[in-house]
């Protein structure tokens, strides 16, 4: 191997920034998938809430 090769295998000086970067991209990912699935959650039950009141309202 090349001086340069040799060097460039010991350099390390990104690894921890590039740690940081994958943790920071797998807790957006949760954080996104955790929001929708809320989402569609909440909206499911405001649905059935409206539809509950709508219900109310028109039979009295």
């Amino acid at each position: 191997m090349t001086h340069f090769h040799q060097r460039l295998l010991k350099n390390h000086s990104g690894q921890g920034l590039t740690e940081y970067l994958i943790l920071l991209v797998l807790v957006a990912v949760v954080c996104i998938g955790s929001v929708t699935t809320m989402g569609t959650t909440m909206k499911t039950k405001f649905q059935k809430v409206r539809e509950q009141i709508n219900g109310l309202s028109t039979d009295g």
